[in-house]
């Protein structure tokens, strides 16, 4: 019985390990991540997206503030 129970514990620690791997390479490929994406486009081909809050680029919940030319780090839930 006390081998099955040293086993199990093993068994736990290896599926932690493995887990708190996977969400470290989780969380750093989404740090490098850069997004692509700009506010809707402007009927004038000529000018950038007005100033203003947009959906996030990254995709998470909230908007985040384009200043005309980039993103801030202004961030709103």
């Amino acid at each position: 019985m006390t081998r099955f129970v040293v086993f199990l514990l093993v068994l736990v620690v290896i599926v932690v390990i493995v887990e708190l791997i996977r969400r470290q390479r989780f969380n750093a490929r989404r740090a490098t991540e850069t997004s692509t994406w700009a506010p809707p486009a402007s009927p004038d081909p000529m000018r950038r997206p007005a100033a203003g809050w947009y959906p996030r680029p990254d995709g998470t919940a909230g908007q985040q503030y384009w200043d005309g030319e980039v993103w801030t780090e202004q961030r709103s839930d």
